[in-house]
């Protein structure tokens, strides 16, 4: 998500006030300078992945092909996730207030 899909991790932490994991980990989210270097490799990962991706998905013989049973099941899981608020490992999702300080080592 954060290589692939920036805008999709920025979103989620200005929706839910992320903490940020170490000193300098909010430039990915909000420093323009890496914003726009994330977003521009982004841009070009999806131009190389996209249509292996496309093939991938298309073809009924592939294990994720998008009408085959793991890529519906992969697709349900990730949606029954969102609606009853659960994270990806299946931890009820707990949200804090980001912690901001400008000391070294300070959270």
């Amino acid at each position: 998500m954060i290589i692939d899909n920036p805008e999709v991790l920025r979103e989620a932490v200005a929706d839910h006030r992320a903490d940020s994991g170490h000193r300098y980990s909010e430039a990915i989210v909000a420093d323009p300078g890496t914003i726009g270097w994330i977003d521009r490799y982004a841009s070009r990962f999806k131009e190389l992945t996209e249509p292996l991706w496309e093939k991938q998905i298309s073809d009924p013989a592939d294990r994720w092909y998008r009408n085959g049973p793991e890529y519906r099941t992969l697709l349900e899981t990730a949606r029954s996730r969102l609606e009853t608020g659960q994270a990806a490992g299946g931890h009820e999702r707990t949200l804090r207030a980001p912690v901001v300080s400008t000391e070294r080592g300070a959270r």
